[in-house]
């Protein structure tokens, strides 16, 4: 609160950073005036549990793989479901509508019951699912940094639990003809494909009591040691420390479709990546075309807003230095983006690059959930001090 009273004294912006994890511009500090960020992954750890409401309280500034190994080691707990990797920060996280996959899941921003806001007077916000503004609540559950400072979180929790973790190849062609079927028998349904080859890759999650298999699903350099494997839960849903240190480099953009649309959606993508192949260079990146599920909400600005969603992920890698072209990232990325948007009213990850400006976000939010959202945020933060370009350019 100091740091912010001492920002409101002098006129200067502020951008709160977590892990760093987003693609997108969403935590960088405004260019246009004088601006300090705020890094807050020292502000960690767990506030309080109620095993009686199944909630805990979580400091803004945990990361979710640290999260993830308190809830269950010290509280027999776990988060119902998560996205492919623990690095972001809680607070990071919910903010920008971070998901995994499964039909019946919503984001992580849905976990959220309760928030404790930092305004830019200094004054605390606290928020809950019975408070009396509720609209409020539902906004600031993915708030995109712009309400305030996230001190701490009170999300929904689970009693631990056991998943098996199955890796199928299967060609994408059959894959698409058996995708219904697919996604109504695996609640937790993935799968992605490498473009040009005609081969598919399944994930399939599912809940067990089976014992844990030898070494679990972590490995230090690979996604899996055995396919399928049983772990803990959290084990099988994102990296291990080991592996995303290891990481090949990335960059990557997702385009969120109604479920409906998926099929139509794909073909419609493949065609256009067989449209750019030959302008395609194996040497500036490897190229990955990833789907997963997410569960409809009714969170303002939540790309999953008011319909059950299919999520097209657009990557591509580099090596362990340096992330793909961003030539050719521009190609693939910005041509999922065009495409879904304008066929299928499509609504980019904010958290992921993206090219999408106030116009475009009216047409799929509409000009009257972006006009709400604009209204609760200045009335927080009439000063205006957790703006940043990126967020003028697609709310203004």
């Amino acid at each position: 609160m100091e740091v912010i009273s001492r920002a409101s004294t002098q006129n200067l912006a502020v951008k709160v950073v977590g892990a760093g994890h987003s693609f997108s511009s969403i935590a960088m500090t405004d260019s246009t005036r004088p601006s300090l960020l705020l890094k807050i992954y020292d502000y960690a750890g767990i506030v309080k549990v109620d095993k009686d409401k199944m909630e805990v309280e979580v400091k803004g500034g945990t990361r979710l793989r640290d999260l993830n190994d308190m809830l269950e080691s010290q509280h027999g707990l776990a988060l119902v479901n998560m996205g492919a990797t623990a690095a972001q920060t809680v607070s990071g996280a919910t903010a920008t509508g971070t998901h995994g996959t499964g039909r019946n899941f919503g984001s992580m921003s849905t976990l959220i019951t309760g928030i404790r806001l930092i305004l830019s007077d200094s004054s605390i916000l606290k928020l809950s699912e019975n408070d009396s503004d509720p609209a409020l609540f539902k906004a600031a559950r993915v708030s995109l940094g712009s309400m305030g400072v996230i001190s701490t979180l009170t999300l929904k929790v689970v009693e631990s639990f056991k998943m098996r973790l199955s890796i199928i190849s299967i060609p994408v062609d059959e894959l698409l003809s058996k995708h219904d079927e697919l996604y109504s028998k695996y609640e937790r349904f993935q799968w992605g494909f490498v473009p040009y080859t005609n081969v598919a890759t399944m994930l399939i999650r599912e809940e067990t009591t089976d014992a844990i298999t030898d070494g679990g699903c972590w490995e230090p350099t690979t996604p899996t040691k055995v396919s399928p494997c049983v772990d803990t839960s959290y084990k099988t849903l994102v990296d291990s420390l080991e592996r995303y240190d290891n990481r090949t480099i990335y960059t990557e953009m997702e385009m969120f479709v109604d479920v409906k649309d998926i099929k139509n959606a794909i073909v419609d993508f493949m065609d256009f990546q067989e449209k750019v192949k030959s302008r395609h260079e194996d040497s500036r990146g490897t190229l990955f075309t990833n789907i997963r599920y997410v569960k409809g909400d009714d969170i303002l600005l939540s790309p999953m807003r008011n319909k059950d969603s299919a999520v097209i992920s657009m990557i591509v890698t580099g090596d362990h230095e340096h992330t793909g072209s961003s030539e050719e990232f521009s190609m693939y990325a910005q041509g999922l983006e065009e495409l879904t948007a304008r066929k299928y009213k499509a609504i980019p990850h904010w958290g992921k690059q993206n090219w999408a400006k106030t116009e475009d976000l009216r047409k799929v939010f509409g000009g009257e959930e972006l006009g709400e959202f604009e209204s609760m945020r200045k009335g927080l933060d009439p000063s205006d001090m957790f703006l940043n370009e990126y967020l003028r350019e697609r709310l203004m």
